[in-house]
């Protein structure tokens, strides 16, 4: 009765479309199959040929668990290929489950792999290593280099242009993907496992929406400009921005940003501005670039102590005239508004 049930359903897994009941029947084969050579064969070749991810973490669950050591060279290979960085972060945490020595003799063979492979990227290319035989910092130096070997599959000229991927210590600090149609910041597959990413330029995109960065915790410059961003939004968690570029896009009220203590320069340069406000917790503020928006009065200005540089032309500002005692402390840009009198000296 047991082997009709499990022929039935490795018949559902290997000729089904519907990826729940192939998931669900993979999850109800019984203990005696798994654990038969026909088994370990079987769960094998789903994990080194199964297009669907979630078939292929469940068999190499399924493979840990019953065919440990056996299973550790299988669960290795695909760690190496799969492009799946869920896949690759199972695989991982199973061979660690088991063996973290195998792991940690692996991982370096593979970071080493990458740096070669990918020194043009590196800051600087220390001649011996600069990894910890720490298990956690190797993991995380891999899937840096993991995310990488992705990104340059979807992103094709990445890889030629030094400028756009700084490495340093085997961790991404900087990434530029500009030109390339992204619509959903969601959809860069590993963004979010970059933890250590300092510059990231998403300009000249498809983007509309602020998302998918609450991971990056590190993050100091981000320009999003030229893309079709309607809202300042879901940049709370980026506390140590410094420096934040939305220009040239559809926003029409500034917000979002009152906890960015160490936010220096911010520029909004040719959106859909009304209001010059938003801004006034922002002491560290050094530099803002509000031009070509629709502001027609600017308030507050003593409120913030440590501005140099303020852009403002091409507004509906109709007088500057109160604005005259900030000339000494502040470089007020301000020309192309609709006042009477235009004093080059602003």
């Amino acid at each position: 009765m047991k082997e009709i049930q499990n022929k039935s359903l490795i018949y559902i897994i290997e000729n089904s479309n519907d990826e729940n009941k192939r998931y669900k029947s993979l999850k109800a084969l019984q203990n005696d199959f798994n654990c038969t050579n026909r088994g370990f064969t079987f769960l094998e070749n789903l994990l080194i040929s199964d297009l669907n991810p979630k078939i292929r973490k469940k068999a190499a669950e399924v493979l840990a668990e019953y065919h440990f050591p056996k299973a550790l060279h299988p669960i290795k290979w695909v760690l190496q290929i799969d492009n799946s960085l869920n896949c690759v972060i199972k695989y991982i945490e199973l061979i660690k489950n088991y063996n973290k020595t195998f792991l940690n003799l692996f991982l370096i063979n593979e970071i080493e792999h990458y740096v070669s492979k990918y020194k043009n990227f590196q800051s600087k290319l220390a001649k011996c290593k600069f990894y910890k035989n720490d298990l956690n910092d190797l993991i995380e130096i891999y899937l840096n280099y993991k995310v990488l070997n992705n990104l340059i599959i979807v992103f094709s000229n990445l890889n030629n242009e030094n400028k756009n991927v700084i490495i340093q210590e085997g961790k991404i600090k900087k990434l530029v993907l500009t030109n390339y149609k992204i619509k959903n910041i969601k959809d860069i597959e590993g963004l979010d496992m970059l933890k250590h990413l300092e510059n990231l330029n998403l300009s000249f995109n498809d983007i509309s929406e602020i998302n998918g960065l609450n991971g990056l915790l590190k993050l100091r410059n981000l320009n999003l400009s030229h893309n079709k961003i309607t809202k300042i939004e879901n940049l709370e968690n980026l506390t140590e921005l410094s420096s934040l570029n939305l220009g040239f896009n559809k926003i029409e009220k500034i917000t979002g940003l009152t906890n960015k203590k160490k936010l220096k320069n911010l520029n909004l340069l040719h959106n859909k501005i009304i209001e010059f406000n938003g801004l006034i917790p922002l002491q560290s503020l050094e530099t803002i670039n509000l031009s070509k928006n629709l502001i027609s009065e600017i308030n507050d200005l003593d409120n913030f102590i440590n501005l140099k540089y303020l852009d403002l032309t091409l507004n509906n500002i109709p007088d500057i005239s109160k604005y005259d005692k900030y000339k000494k402390k502040i470089s007020l840009i301000i020309y192309g508004n609709p006042f009477n009198t235009y004093d080059p000296g602003l």
